[in-house]
């Protein structure tokens, strides 16, 4: 799953703290925007609790910025089930034909 914008990036010197519980990629961005500094702490947990991996690649040129945010979530196979086909064999004290006969009939 990934996650990208075109906003002014982060900064390279920002990009490992960024995950840490009340960062913020920049001052100023938090008082144009807001925020608590929660959210990708909280995002990377939740990934990591469920064996997975966040990653992030910024670029801050000009002429070129945005953030990508990368989530890796491992897919496990659910175990095999044995079929659920209805049974169809007979069983042995079982007469064909039988059903709606009558003694005299």
């Amino acid at each position: 799953l990934s996650v990208s914008d075109t906003a002014v990036g982060i900064p390279e010197g920002r990009i490992k703290s960024i995950f840490g519980v009340f960062e913020r990629g920049d001052n100023d961005t938090t008082r144009k925007f807001g925020g608590s500094g929660l959210g990708l702490a909280l995002v990377k947990t939740l990934v990591e609790a469920h064996t997975g991996s966040i990653d992030v690649t910024s670029r801050t040129h000009p002429d070129d910025h945005g953030t990508t945010f990368r989530a890796i979530l491992p897919i496990k196979q659910p175990p095999s089930q044995p079929s659920q086909q209805p049974n169809t064999a007979k069983r042995a004290d079982s007469s064909e034909g039988e059903e709606g006969s009558t003694a005299d009939g």
